[in-house]
């Protein structure tokens, strides 16, 4: 199915960079309600630190399965990403944050 094989490449694309502490889905496809027309949800944990570098690359991210017709990109109580492909398969890609104390 379209939406996994988005899922996995997006998600071991924000991986390999090395700039995450975890990533983890959310939505109908971690409750296995999904349909054709579900969208995907990953969000990636990033360090304050690593945040400026993320935020640099987290369209390379989405690119990395499928060229975009159209990004949105706003500011909630994270960062998110929103691609719509050819197929209008919707990724959105989320950004949590934290710091370290000690």
């Amino acid at each position: 199915m379209k939406r996994y094989d988005a899922m996995k490449c997006v998600s071991n694309a924000i991986l390999d960079e090395g700039l995450i502490e975890a990533v983890f889905l959310k939505s109908s496809i971690v409750r296995n309600e999904d349909d054709d027309y579900s969208d995907v949800d990953v969000y990636a944990v990033v360090s304050t630190e690593n945040t400026d570098a993320f935020l640099k690359r987290r369209i390379q991210y989405i690119e990395k399965y499928m060229p975009h017709d159209t990004i949105d990109t706003m500011e909630l109580e994270n960062w998110q990403v929103v691609d719509f492909d050819v197929s209008q398969l919707a990724n959105d890609l989320f950004m949590a944050t934290y710091t370290l104390e000690g």
